[in-house]
């Protein structure tokens, strides 16, 4: 009868959220991994126009499912280059392009730009047109396993927690400027490399 259909649902249901959270704890074990070993062993030049191109061209098929939301690049051609690991700053792309994907409604527009600074430090910028993020919530927006998607609704990316831990490695500086209903800035900002050398 019914009673057997909807416990079946039911343990559908219980063992998809199993396996969807065990993924999600070997993502974060993953990143952990990565995490505990030392970062500056591996700093090498980075250029991070590349960075945004390939990371763009590597996300392409994610964005198909979004076709109508535009990503606009605007990237400075006089960027100076930064030292960093690059896997690690191509993650940190990732995950705020993911996550403005994820704020964005149909229609809505990314923009994602890179800035040589005044100081000679290099901004890469994250825009999108979304809902926003209550101010209350700016502080706790980096911390592990916060989330304001809806349980289930798992992303690629591995949060804002690991974008802050890698920028913090590389010696940068990440902050939001978000307004509720107006959509979202993350900024990253990463020491450019001088050019005495």
């Amino acid at each position: 009868g019914n009673v057997d259909n909807d416990i079946v649902e039911d343990f559908k249901e219980y063992t998809e959220t199993i396996i969807n959270e065990c993924l999600r704890c070997r993502d974060i074990v993953q990143t952990l991994l990565t995490f505990s070993r030392p970062v500056a062993s591996s700093l090498v030049p980075v250029d991070m126009n590349e960075c945004v191109k390939d990371t763009l061209f590597m996300l392409k098929h994610h964005f198909k499912e979004h076709h109508n939301i535009t990503i606009k690049p605007k990237l400075d051609n006089q960027l100076p280059l930064v030292m960093g690991d690059e896997p690690q700053l191509k993650q940190v792309i990732i995950n705020l392009i993911t996550n403005a994907f994820d704020a964005t409604n149909e229609d809505g527009e990314i923009i994602i730009k890179t800035l040589a600074n005044k100081d000679g430090s290099v901004a890469l910028i994250v825009e999108d047109s979304g809902m926003g993020i209550p101010l209350e919530l700016h502080d706790k927006l980096f911390e592990p396993f916060f989330t304001t998607k809806p349980a289930g609704k798992g992303s690629i990316g591995i949060g804002l927690s690991t974008c802050f831990t890698i920028v913090n490695n590389h010696g940068g500086k990440i902050s939001v400027q978000s307004d509720e209903g107006k959509g979202s800035i993350f900024r990253v900002t990463l020491d450019g490399m001088n050019n005495d050398g």
